[in-house]
């Protein structure tokens, strides 16, 4: 699972299309959001939140090794 967040685009160099099709293809979260216009922002943070939770409740993600992960990269 991973997202993609892109702000301050001025025109769609990607059709809504193109965009599901490849958030599908790559496991990944597809949503409009617009900062400027407070459009979705907070549902995508949600969505992240809540799909990041379930993976770690169902042992997709070892909670415990990526913080162990964070803190040797912080040491370095």
């Amino acid at each position: 699972m991973f997202s993609f967040v892109m702000n301050g685009l001025l025109s769609r160099e990607v059709s809504i299309d193109e965009a599901t099709t490849f958030a599908k293809q790559n496991n990944a979260i597809y949503q409009e959001v617009s900062a400027k216009e407070g459009f979705n922002v907070r549902k995508l943070f949600m969505d992240i939140t809540s799909e990041v939770l379930n993976k770690i409740h169902h042992n997709e993600i070892d909670f415990n090794n990526e913080v162990k992960m964070i803190h040797m990269k912080e040491i370095q």
